[in-house]
């Protein structure tokens, strides 16, 4: 597990693979009837790994439980060219009980191997932190092969699955439960032209579109200058914290649950594009995506045009769902944006500067907000075009020293989130260059002059 950190911990779970012909690929003791046949450690002690009934497995089930160092317990090699067909798609699948992590991490990962057995590449595809909440047995699963963002390494002869518990100075401390690991062949994603991620150039605005959060905004420059993070971890778009569980959406993945992607579409100019490029440069560039967060459909529009990016979404409820809080529109904008300013819906202003103490800013319903950097002398309004009516709300910031100002639209705070309704929100964010002197008239006057469009 040493260096997960540098492959970014995800879960990406592509849409579109449906079984081929029900072919399954035999994974030695995959349901751990036989022991621990077939799975090696490393590291650990056989005392920290045990196979025993577990309430609510469906069977055998292993515990692994790390006290004080690392620990890892590897799947018996899957072959390329016996097992698997390097031209095919696969999905992995398999279960998980969390008991909780004080320290270090703990993931599920898919490791590939050459000829001589050295570890090409390790592909995350669900980790727990020290913040993740223990939870029940709960299914995970992730694609991999070809067409997927777990591809087979030119060099690959092998893969195997992997359960680890990992922290730098070995002092890791924490405990699972995990049972049935299968896998099946299935149709290549739809996805399967598109890459990681995709640079947009539109004017002086540059954004990325970044797949491992779920294909959700992921940087925002304006004339070549880094306003808004560009850092896996410093997420975007739309999350919710659900009662009992916690936050899932966006990048989130630490409570074992992610963002379910159901369809997306890439327009440029106006015309779909079936296999975007890495880089776009253009007048106007759309990302459309439909996903669920449980018993949550979003509906999420992004445009960028204009110099400005319009961000709609869409909110229903297939059945009532009790949130902590639902946040839309994050924005991490760089610890450089040293000053805000806000007009609330009531005319009244807010103002002042970030101090770096974690605290909120703002936090009330506003028409619209600003950042500003002194040091870049560029800014950024962000104008809240509708939200429902009659729903509480409010616009706030997170003042996280050394990490980032974060924007919120909250909404949904210990509520219920109804069926039966379509919730929207439209949120407009204009990138500036202004003098200190002349910033909130800058912010003032754009946000006066914002509308539905770019």
């Amino acid at each position: 597990m040493k260096g997960l950190g540098s492959i970014g911990i995800m879960c990406m779970v592509w849409f579109g693979g449906m079984a081929h012909g029900g072919e399954k690929v035999d994974v030695v003791n995959g349901e751990f009837d036989e022991g621990l046949t077939g799975w090696t450690l490393s590291p650990g002690h056989k005392e920290n790994v045990a196979v025993s009934a577990c309430e609510g497995s469906v069977g055998p089930a292993v515990r692994l439980q790390a006290e004080g160092a690392n620990l890892g317990l590897n799947s018996a090699p899957l072959k390329l060219g016996e097992a698997l067909d390097r031209s095919a798609t696969y999905r992995v699948s398999a279960r998980f009980r969390f008991e909780g992590l004080s320290s270090g991490i703990a993931a599920f990962t898919l490791c590939a191997y050459d000829a001589s057995d050295r570890r090409l590449v390790q592909y995350a595809v669900q980790h727990w932190s020290p913040g993740s909440k223990p939870h029940a047995w709960r299914a995970c699963q992730a694609l991999f092969g070809a067409g997927t963002s777990k591809p087979f390494p030119e060099k690959a002869v092998a893969i195997r699955f992997r359960i680890s518990f990992y922290e730098a100075r070995g002092n890791c401390k924490g405990a699972l439960w995990t049972d049935g690991f299968q896998v099946e062949r299935v149709e290549t994603p739809k996805l399967s032209g598109w890459p990681a991620s995709i640079l947009v150039d539109c004017g002086d605005v540059q954004v990325r579109f970044e797949s491992r959060s779920f294909w959700t905004l992921y940087r925002i420059d304006y004339k070549g200058v880094r306003l808004c993070k560009d850092q896996f971890g410093s997420h975007y778009g739309s999350v919710a914290s659900f009662k009992g569980t916690g936050f899932i959406g966006s990048g989130h993945t630490e409570n074992g649950e992610t963002e379910q992607i159901d369809e997306l579409q890439l327009k440029v100019d106006g015309k779909a594009v079936e296999k975007p490029a890495k880089e776009i440069r253009a007048d106007r560039v759309t990302l459309l995506k439909t996903s669920r967060l449980r018993d949550l459909r979003l509906t999420t529009k992004v445009t960028v045009a204009d110099n400005r990016i319009l961000e709609e979404i869409r909110l229903q409820a297939v059945k009532p769902v009790a949130l902590n809080l639902l946040y839309h529109a994050m924005h991490p904008w760089v610890v450089a944006m040293n000053r805000y300013l806000a007009v609330k819906t009531d005319g009244t202003r807010i103002e002042g500067e970030f101090v770096n103490d974690k605290g909120m800013r703002v936090a009330a319903p506003v028409r619209w907000s600003a950042v500003y950097s002194d040091t870049l002398g560029m800014g950024a309004v962000t104008v809240v075009l509708e939200v429902p009516e009659g729903l509480p709300w409010d616009t706030r910031y997170w003042d996280v020293p050394k990490r980032y100002h974060k924007h919120y639209l909250r909404t949904f705070a210990d509520a219920v989130v109804p069926v039966g309704q379509t919730f929207t929100y439209r949120i407009l964010t204009i990138p500036f260059q202004a003098s200190a002197a002349a910033w909130q008239d800058t912010a003032a006057g754009l946000a006066a002059s914002a509308s539905a469009a770019p």
